[in-house]
């Protein structure tokens, strides 16, 4: 996996001339960021300027805006906001009227005011302690379960290989009820029988229910249980070097947010989303990991799953709370880091 996008980035390296200065921990300590209206919003700029290169500002506002262009619903929520911080923070966003079209509609604007709400909260925050998602990084069967959530439909599963369950603590498993039992041995019985179509049984109110798979997703949820359907699909997935999984521009842009904290982790997270449903599985999974280190496991497991939900009621519809509550734990994980 890292060989393959690793291979990517020499693809472009002679269209996106970088670089990578020593990282020195210089975190924004005056955050002039505020969630006023965008009458009165402070342009003050924090200096990540060295981030972009030689890479010209009016050369990056144009790859971001060819990229949002191609971008689905479920991820433009993520990375228009990241990428209005992204573009401030590197001194590229000096005119008002290209902040005011990027953040025009009310959903990604609260997620924008998140965002800048957990830059603050980050600002005396010099790294991310991995110990805390390392673990949880070596598990990505929820992430690769919500990701894969999102393949396109015209990217069938070929076969599926069941071997069991999988029982996860703080997990709650949303979809399509297709049957509910008195016991977990009982939900088991009958999602074995339905096979691959079953993603696995979730525990409420006493109850045992068994989710169907297609349209499934996973959402974090305190003193909830749920026994994933353990089942190894395979998928007529794109190959990472297919030419729809590489973006010369989209490198370039991530190249340069990958530097400014918090803006980072949501790029990621917003870009995970964006080749799930490209069927470009690999750099998907690569991204959500980024972002899982970051800012969290819960929290890019509820950002990919506030997705999925986002999807499987159509396109257009607002911005699902779970998008807003994936931010909304990273700016808890950043408290529990600092106390």
């Amino acid at each position: 996996m890292e060989q393959v996008f690793g291979f990517m980035i020499l693809l472009v390296s002679s269209l996106c001339v970088y670089s990578k200065p020593p990282y020195t921990n210089a975190l924004p300590q005056n955050i002039s960021l505020t969630s006023e209206s965008l009458d009165s919003h402070d342009f003050s700029v924090n200096d990540f300027s060295w981030a972009k290169g030689n890479l010209s500002c009016a050369n990056l506002q144009k790859d971001c805006i060819d990229y949002l262009s191609l971008l689905p619903p479920s991820s433009l929520h993520l990375i228009k906001p990241a990428l209005v911080l992204g573009l401030m923070n590197v001194g590229c966003l000096l005119e008002k009227q290209l902040y005011t079209d990027l953040l025009a509609d009310k959903d990604t604007r609260e997620i924008y005011e998140l965002l800048t709400e957990q830059m603050k909260t980050s600002v005396h925050q010099p790294s991310i302690h991995l110990h805390k998602t390392q673990k949880h990084v070596r598990e990505l069967e929820i992430l690769t379960f919500n990701l894969h959530s999102l393949l396109p439909t015209a990217l069938p599963e070929l076969h599926q290989n069941c071997s069991g369950f999988h029982k996860k603590q703080n997990f709650f498993l949303n979809g399509l009820n297709m049957g509910a039992h008195k016991s977990v041995k009982e939900a088991k019985m009958y999602c074995k029988y339905l096979g691959s179509s079953c993603a696995g049984v979730s525990s409420h109110s006493g109850r045992y229910y068994t989710v169907a798979r297609n349209g499934g997703y996973i959402m974090p949820q305190r003193g909830i249980k749920m026994w994933l359907h353990h089942c190894n699909a395979a998928y007529r997935i794109k190959r990472s070097s297919a030419p729809e999984c590489i973006s010369e521009k989209e490198l370039c842009i991530h190249r340069v947010m990958e530097w400014i904290p918090v803006v980072n982790g949501w790029y990621n997270a917003g870009s995970a989303i964006y080749y799930a449903t490209q069927g470009c599985s690999k750099i998907a999974e690569d991204r959500a990991v980024e972002a899982a280190s970051d800012l969290g496991y819960d929290a890019v497991v509820a950002a990919t799953g506030g997705a999925t939900s986002v999807v499987s009621v159509g396109v257009g519809v607002a911005v699902k709370p779970a998008i807003k509550a994936g931010v909304k734990k990273a700016i808890d994980y950043f408290k529990s880091e600092s106390q």
